[in-house]
Parts: structure tokens; C-alpha cells; sequence
């Protein structure tokens, strides 16, 4: 149990010193010396103590040789070795992940035998995405929000745990998605492959997300077109083998999490919800936004309005999948860490204190609600919580507050992030 509690006391402490530091941002600013530095002196420097931050943990789990978790032992790692030797995703080995994902590994892999090499793959991706997503800020944010922004995501600890000390392919996701965000009012045919690229090097999640960078590029039919060459390649490629490109989801079409709307909703009332009317209100939900959202992007001629109908839509459609579906994990909001630190602080700007509020909350619950509810709760149901809730057993009183404030705090920035595109909106 020491094992257990040890790291979990580390990730609550994470969470409530990036929560502190979240408030003193989006409540008080940035300090006045950073604000003096040009442009790209304050690049330099905050990408640079990202990186800094990122290695800072790599380099204490590398130098007390302490054994990694998560999926790099359990997936990554495995996977990298049998495309090393000559297996094929989806022909000769199942894989959760897109078919590039294990060649990524194995490359890593390759260059230095060992698993440390995996984390960095995260590290490297994520610190690169840094600068993408600041280019992409400022055609909307002003400067000060931008650098605010910047200093958020820095300081996320949801994003520093998960990328440096388990490496999680949301990294990789994080890069992609800014490299699309920074490209899509300049590039539409390179904004639409890099926008596209997650679905053959990480994962379908993204897939989600799609509609909205559609719906912002200026010339659709083109950004169509380079949206479809990675795709087409890779899973062509696939089919020709022989393989099954619907294995990912197959495989994790039936997992369920604590987190969401329909966990929450059992363990709070008892009443279960099946996979099929979660999974019919997921996408019910998902249209609803979408048609909302693309409508507002529609709308739009200028390029600030452009991006910020984008960032906010993106973030909608990614809290729209965190609220409403059974498997939810708080590592899916590291690939939209800077459209979430910008809502934020644009609620702040037109007044909204609790938001912020919200913002720090759900930093400081998102660090411990997976790993109490897989280790210390032993992943109980939804219906066994809420059994011993009602008891009144008190060890279940204190894990119901992660397992449901944070699927309140989705539905919260939802609300914000649906309201803001429409009632800024500069329609022409």
C-alpha cells in the first residue's frame, strides 16, 4: 500500500501547486519583467523551461533507474519490439494504437535500447508542439493573454506527470494538433495532413476533432485533399497486407472508466446506464455541438475570429467526449491544454473569476482520480460505490469527490466554451 500512496501523494502535491499557480496567473496576471521581453526572447525562454521542467522529471526517473508505468512497459515497449522484429501492426499483432504508432517506438528503440528512450519520444514531441501552439495563440490572443497561456500550460501539472513521467502518446497528439492549429489560416493542404496525421501515428481519438480544423481552413476542398494522403497511404498500405483496420476499435469500444457523465450519474443515483444509451448520447451530444460550433466557424471571415471559434471548438468537442462517454481519462485534456488555458483566460477577461476556480479544481482532482479509482478502489463499479456511499462508509464519501466533481467541472468549461464562439463572433 506504501508503494501505492507514495507516488499518489506525489501527483496530489503536483495537482495542488499547479492549482495555486493557475490562480495566481489567470487572477493576477503575468509579473511585469516577463511582460517586457519581445517576442521571441519570451519564446525562447518559456519553451526552453518547458523543456527544462519535462527533463527535469525525465532525468530523476532515468538517474535512480526507476522502473517506468503506465503503457510504455505494458504496451509501447512490447509492441516496438515486434515491429523490430519484422511483425506489422494489424497483420500479425493486435495494437489499440494507429499503425505508425509502433514504428515511432521502434526508431526510439532503435537509437538506444532502452525504455527511457520511449518517455523521451513524449518529452520531445510535447516540448516541440510548445512553440506551434503559442504561433497559432497569437493570430487571436493579445500578447499578454498568449503569454499567460503559455505560463498555464507550462505549469499543467495534468500535462508535466503525463508526458515526463509516463509518457503518454497524448505528446504526440499535443505536437500534431499545433502544428494543424499553426498552419490552418496560412496552409490548408499541410494543416489538413498535419490535422489528419494522429490517425495513423497515435490514435482515432483526434478523429473527433476533425470537423472543427475543416470548418476553420479557408479553402476546404484543398485542406480535404491533404487530409486524405496519410490516411489513404497507411491504412491502404494495411489492407493490402491483410490487416484489420477497425482493431482499435474493437478493442476499446467496451472499456469503461471512472470520470465521465454516466460513472458519475450511477454512483451519485444507483441507476445504470448501458453502453448503448451512453454511446447514443455521446454521439447525440457530439452532433448537437458540432452543428453548433461549425455553424459559428461558418460565420466568420477574419483570421482572429477564424482561430478563436477553432480553439474553443476543439475543446468543446474534446469535453463533449470527457462528460458524456463511459471511458474518460483526464490525459485527454493534454492535447488541448492551450485551447483550455485560453478559455479560461478569456472568461476571465470578460469577468468570469470562477472559472479559473473551476480551472484549478479540476487541475488538482484530474492528478489523483485515475489512480484512486485503479489502484486504491480497485476500479469498483459505479453501482458498488454508490452502495457503499449510501452505507455511509466514509472511505466512499472521499472517493466520490474525484470521481464526480471533475465530470461537473467538464460540464462547466462546456458551457463556457459553447457560449464564447457565438457571442463574439464577427459575421460578415
Amino acid at each position: 500500500m506504501r508503494s501505492v500512496l507514495l507516488p499518489m501523494g506525489v501527483r496530489g502535491l503536483l495537482g495542488l501547486l499547479g492549482a495555486v499557480v493557475a490562480l495566481l496567473i489567470c487572477l493576477r496576471g503575468i509579473p511585469s519583467r516577463i511582460g517586457h521581453l519581445t517576442n521571441r526572447t519570451f519564446d525562447s525562454v518559456a519553451t526552453f523551461g518547458f523543456a527544462l521542467l519535462q527533463l527535469g522529471i525525465f532525468c530523476v526517473l532515468w538517474l535512480r533507474h526507476i522502473p517506468l508505468h503506465a503503457d510504455i512497459p505494458a504496451y509501447y515497449l512490447p509492441q516496438a519490439r515486434l515491429v523490430l522484429a519484422g511483425k506489422v501492426p494489424y497483420v500479425d499483432f493486435p495494437s489499440s494504437y494507429q499503425p505508425l504508432h509502433a514504428y515511432l517506438d521502434a526508431f526510439a528503440l532503435h537509437l538506444w535500447n532502452s525504455e527511457y528512450s520511449l518517455l523521451l519520444v513524449a518529452i520531445v514531441c510535447c516540448v516541440a508542439g510548445f512553440p506551434f501552439w503559442m504561433y497559432a495563440m497569437r493570430r487571436w490572443l493579445p500578447e499578454p493573454e498568449t503569454r499567460c497561456a503559455a505560463l498555464l500550460v507550462m505549469m499543467q501539472p495534468v500535462l508535466l506527470w503525463n508526458i515526463a513521467a509516463d509518457g503518454r502518446n497524448d505528446g504526440i497528439l499535443f505536437l500534431l494538433l499545433g502544428v494543424a492549429a499553426a498552419l490552418v489560416a496560412r496552409k490548408d493542404f499541410a494543416a489538413g495532413m498535419a490535422a489528419t496525421a494522429p490517425l495513423v501515428v497515435v490514435k482515432f481519438l483526434p478523429i473527433l476533432l476533425l470537423p472543427q480544423f475543416l470548418a476553420a481552413a479557408r479553402k476546404r476542398t484543398l485542406w480535404l485533399t491533404g487530409a486524405a494522403v496519410l490516411p489513404v497511404c497507411v491504412f491502404g498500405w494495411v489492407l493490402y497486407l491483410g490487416g484489420d483496420i477497425l482493431i482499435p476499435l474493437k478493442a476499446e469500444g467496451g472499456i469503461a472508466t471512472a470520470g465521465g457523465a454516466p460513472y458519475a450519474w450511477t454512483a451519485l443515483t444507483g441507476i445504470p446506464v448501458s453502453t448503448a444509451v451512453s454511446n447514443a448520447i455521446l454521439l447525440v451530444a457530439y452532433l448537437v455541438v458540432l452543428v453548433w460550433l461549425v455553424r459559428a466557424a461558418l460565420r466568420v471571415r477574419q483570421d482572429s475570429d477564424r482561430m478563436r471559434v477553432l480553439f474553443f471548438g476543439v475543446l468543446a468537442l474534446m469535453l463533449v467526449l470527457l462528460f458524456f462517454s463511459k471511458k474518460s481519462y483526464p490525459v485527454y485534456l493534454i492535447p488541448v491544454a492551450f485551447p483550455l488555458a485560453a478559455c479560461i483566460l478569456h472568461a476571465r477577461r470578460r469577468g468570469n473569476r470562477l472559472a479559473a476556480w473551476v480551472y484549478a479544481v479540476l487541475l488538482m482532482l484530474s492528478m489523483v482520480q485515475s489512480s484512486v479509482w485503479y489502484s486504491v478502489m480497485g476500479m469498483v463499479s459505479a453501482p458498488a460505490l454508490h452502495a457503499a456511499f449510501i452505507a455511509g462508509n466514509g472511505a466512499a464519501v472521499m472517493e466520490m469527490i474525484p470521481m464526480v466533481v471533475p465530470a461537473i467541472c467538464y460540464l462547466y468549461l462546456l458551457v463556457i466554451a459553447l457560449r464564447e464562439p457565438t457571442s463574439t463572433c464577427v459575421v460578415d
